[in-house]
């Protein structure tokens, strides 16, 4: 039998009083969790996706680590596509980004190709001599004092390029604020103290827009849900980006230039550039608001029309058909109160039909009492503060 080859583990880095390491067994790649404290230690592991940015899958369910033990977690295969692996523990988090997860990978590649020294060859390295020699994955808990400018050569970090890669993708992430913004994407556009009417015009197409996109977001997420309704809220989705890139013109916002020196070769540079590039992206969000804000609308009354006939024509009347009258979703109820419409409040079997306030379809043979409304077909909308009907609802009456 072949006997499993491994090397001396190396380290990544401390969360707390937990110090992780990484361990190669014949190609394979296990993390090794220490708790070198005085007190047990709750910790949950997850993994987000690249393709999935924003959501944490669960690769090893809340334990507890008793002090002065070890827990092995084996990583699964394809882990080196992973966005990033975030270890937590208590409150505090410590993220593996997959730059490290590839460097991993690679060397674990690189096991199963060469033939690696066997543990008893190895010589023997203290405790000191690791943590010397840690790598700082997990940057934002590892203690300030260390400063790994002599790294191992098996181990080095490309801290240039690991910089160079950060910097560039703050400017991606601005260059695509830029661009979206251009297009007509919504902001969150956050209430303001007396409004001007433009500011108002502008405060409720971005809140309907924002809200026509999470609520085709959900239901995309989720299957199963009938693509014409979310085809309708696409159209309506596209009719509003419409009217704000014509609104916002073409002098958009131009954000500033990120210069940064990337020739480092210290976790505090790193840390630093970190620190740098993320108050970046917020100013420039900031300056799109400013932006928003500041817009004039010469054509005030055409807004004040579209508004309310879109979201009772195109959003209201486009979707009530797809969905049950007894469970209209929470997005479309938030855009009716922008305007200060409600559904027409009917109970089956109990509401008398009445040709003043219902659009009276048909008659029917139930077991309901007769006159009231057995089914509504289309439900209909009135003014919260008046009740005065907008709409009738179209309904069944039974006899």
């Amino acid at each position: 039998m072949k006997e499993k080859q491994t090397r001396a583990p190396i380290q990544i880095g401390n969360i707390e009083h937990i110090a992780v390491t990484a361990e190669y067994e014949n190609g394979n790649v296990c993390l090794i969790l220490d708790n070198t404290g005085e007190e047990a230690a709750s910790i949950s592991i997850f993994y987000e996706e690249s393709h999935k940015p924003g959501i944490e899958t669960l690769l090893k369910k809340r334990f507890e680590l008793p002090s002065y033990r070890q827990q092995k977690v084996p990583l699964p295969e394809g882990f080196e596509k992973w966005k990033k692996l975030n270890f937590y523990v208590g409150e505090k988090i410590g993220p593996i980004p997959n730059t490290y997860l590839k460097e991993l990978s690679d060397e674990a590649k690189r096991q199963i190709k060469d033939d690696p020294p066997q543990p008893k060859t190895e010589p023997s390295i203290s405790k000191s001599e690791q943590t010397d020699n840690s790598i700082d994955i997990i940057n934002r808990d590892l203690k300030p004092d260390i400063e790994t400018t002599n790294v191992p050569q098996q181990r080095a970090i490309d801290y240039q390029h690991e910089a160079e890669t950060i910097v560039q993708e703050t400017r991606e992430q601005i260059a695509e604020l830029a661009r979206t913004y251009k297009d007509g994407e919504t902001i969150d556009f956050v209430d303001i103290e007396n409004p001007t009417p433009s500011q108002n015009v502008l405060w409720m197409l971005n809140c309907v827009g924002g809200t026509i996109r999470k609520w085709k977001n959900e239901l995309e997420q989720c299957g199963g849900t009938d693509r014409n309704l979310i085809n309708t809220l696409k159209y309506g989705e596209q009719a509003i980006k419409k009217r704000l890139k014509a609104i916002r013109g073409d002098s958009t916002p131009v954000p500033n230039q990120l210069e940064l020196e990337t020739d480092i070769n210290t976790d505090t540079e790193l840390r630093t550039i970190r620190a740098k590039c993320k108050p970046h992206v917020a100013q420039f969000e900031d300056r799109l608001f400013d932006y928003e804000e500041r817009c004039e609308i010469d054509n005030l009354e055409q807004y004040n029309q579209f508004i309310p006939q879109f979201i009772k024509d195109r959003l209201f009347n486009g979707v009530a058909r797809f969905l049950s009258f007894e469970q209209l979703p929470e997005h479309l109820d938030r855009c009716l109160q922008l305007i200060g419409y409600e559904v027409v409040p009917i109970e089956i079997g109990k509401t008398q039909a009445d040709a003043r306030l219902h659009d009276i379809q048909a008659s029917r043979q139930t077991n309901a009492e007769p006159g009231t409304i057995v089914e509504v077909v289309l439900p209909g909308l009135q003014r919260k503060a008046d009740g005065e009907i907008i709409q009738k609802p179209v309904v069944i009456r039974g006899e």
